[in-house]
């Protein structure tokens, strides 16, 4: 481990908020994360706690760890602040800079200002009922009047000469909004990403977003030109004119994390699991019922031996367990493959042959096309799916567009559902398949769907 990254948490706060980083970036990178004096397990002496101080404390842990010549310095809300001042301090440590939340000034509100000016005395017996605070009582005072109250960080910003990564989360109020927007505008080059839904502990309520984040910046070693360069804010309408067609709040820079498609599923999930993901004919699905779904068909899949990079058409109408299968397909690590818009049968046949296909998920009332293809190709399990009553329009132009005959019922003689003989139902094999995500090795650069073209201007191709 060649590579250091240094996090240094906020006001009253201490390392614990880091654990979900350490864990992840502790496999590849040397991680060190210091409770600042007077937080979490450290001393408390009872000095100014001025930014001078807190910077050259971090300057001493430098030296004592004998840290690399060059490290990567994340910081929390006013940790990033102190990050802002190492920079301007010591730039020649400093290999690529991530601020977290951070703000380039910390108005206080007037209450908060005024409970600041409460004797010690007469706030030490209540003290320990305090919520969520990791510090000693006159280290928060101290550092909040000698320090956070007067600290202007807009100078010390555009100085800035390290690369620089600003995440922050659309719903952190503890300040007032512009103290944080304007932070990626003042800071040279600096790339912003707001993760959404999360509010000023980012780094603990979407851990999984900020990490995907950093990740992919600190691997970013050859940072790229126009744009991004760091004489040119990455907002500069001069070099993006289209910028000023953007929406408010919309990032001038969006990151593309290095991760399968299917766990930005998972992140949704995780985020915001009760919000539609799907609205199927006055049906919602929610993203963790998605999610959950998902897991259960890419579990059905694999007990019936589909494999890494095994082919599995979808042959469904729009419709939730379309979006479903597509996921827990890439789960599993197979292909999906996507016959065109207006495919017909024989269009189904060859592109099914082309591909290898192992596995179909289709209509109910497809049950013979899934028997034709058997026949005709290397397809050996069906999964089959059925419409609710106010769905039949979608299965009837779907099976109109494929030449099949509308109404295929339900059942046949003797209490059989329609296509038993050909696949198995999927509402069926979902009664047992288990919730939990498939167990998989799926590589970002995987293979992992093929999409036929609708062939406006010629045959159709992938």
């Amino acid at each position: 481990m060649d590579r250091t990254i240094v996090f240094v948490h906020g006001y009253a706060g201490c390392a614990e908020t880091w654990e979900h980083q350490i864990n992840h970036f502790s496999r590849d990178f040397r991680v060190v994360a210091p409770d600042l004096r007077g937080h979490g397990q450290s001393d408390a002496p009872f000095t100014r706690y001025t930014m001078r101080e807190l910077v050259a404390d971090l300057f001493a842990i430098s030296q004592f760890l004998e840290l690399p010549d060059q490290f990567v310095l994340v910081g929390h809300s006013f940790g990033g602040s102190i990050c802002v001042e190492y920079a301007n301090v010591h730039p020649e440590q400093i290999e690529r800079l991530v601020l977290i939340a951070t703000a380039g000034e910390y108005p206080l509100r007037r209450t908060a200002s005024l409970a600041y000016h409460i004797p010690t005395a007469m706030l030490r017996p209540v003290w320990n009922y305090r919520p969520r605070w990791n510090a000693e009582l006159h280290v928060v005072k101290r550092m909040a009047v000698n320090n956070m109250a007067q600290w202007q960080g807009w100078s010390l910003m555009r100085a800035i000469q390290a690369p620089t990564l600003i995440i922050t989360g659309e719903r952190d109020t503890y300040f007032p909004r512009y103290v944080f927007e304007d932070v990626g505008r003042i800071i040279p080059g600096a790339e912003v990403v707001d993760v959404g839904a999360s509010r000023h502990k980012v780094q603990l309520e979407r851990h999984q977003a900020v990490n995907r984040a950093i990740e992919r910046f600190v691997e970013d070693t050859e940072r790229r030109a126009a744009w991004r360069e760091v004489d040119k804010p990455p907002d500069s309408e001069a070099g993006r004119p289209w910028l000023k067609l953007y929406s408010k709040g919309t990032p001038p820079t969006v990151p593309i994390p290095r991760r399968p498609l299917h766990e930005f599923l998972e992140s949704a999930a995780e985020a915001l699991p009760r919000r539609a993901a799907t609205v199927f004919y006055g049906q919602r699905l929610t993203y963790a019922r998605l999610n959950q779904l998902a897991n259960q068909i890419g579990q059905i899949l694999h007990g019936q031996g589909v494999q890494p990079g095994d082919r599995v058409m979808i042959l469904l109408p729009n419709m939730p367990e379309h979006v479903a299968a597509f996921f827990g397909i890439l789960k599993i690590g197979g292909v999906v493959v996507l016959p065109h818009a207006d495919a017909t049968a024989q269009d189904v046949s060859a592109q099914a042959r082309a591909n290898g296909v192992v596995a179909l998920i289709t209509l109910h009332g497809l049950a013979d096309l899934a028997a034709d293809l058997r026949r005709d190709s290397d397809l050996r399990d069906v999964l089959l799916v059925e419409l609710t009553r106010d769905a039949d329009m979608a299965e009837r132009a779907m099976l109109d567009r494929l030449g099949r005959p509308a109404g295929t019922p339900d059942s046949q003689d003797g209490g059989q559902p329609a296509g038993a003989a050909v696949g198995r139902s999927l509402r069926v094999l979902l009664r047992d398949a288990p919730f939990d995500a498939p167990r998989s090795d799926v590589d970002s650069d995987d293979l992992a769907v093929i999409v036929y073209t609708s062939g406006v201007t010629g045959p159709a191709k992938a």
